[in-house]
């Protein structure tokens, strides 16, 4: 059975669709970067918030838990 093309595919090889592709995958991978940057900062200041705010082990994984779940929720409506 063959499946006839919607009027909005392009064929494989035009190359304005490989382009979005691309592009796309760029905006992805970026996006992926910048959360575990983002992450990765908020670990760094873990001493710093420990000493300012004398906070346990398990109030600094709240931190981190909390931080990362905010971001995460906010991540998902700006795209």
């Amino acid at each position: 059975m063959n499946a006839a093309a919607s009027p909005d595919s392009a064929p494989p090889d035009d190359p304005a669709a490989n382009r979005r592709r691309w592009q796309a995958l760029g905006v992805g991978l970026v996006a992926a970067f910048m959360t575990l940057l983002d992450v990765s900062i908020v670990n760094v200041a873990l001493p710093s918030i420990e000493r300012s705010l004398s906070a346990t082990p398990s109030d600094l994984q709240w931190v981190l838990s909390g931080y990362a779940l905010t971001f995460g929720l906010a991540l998902v409506p700006a795209r």
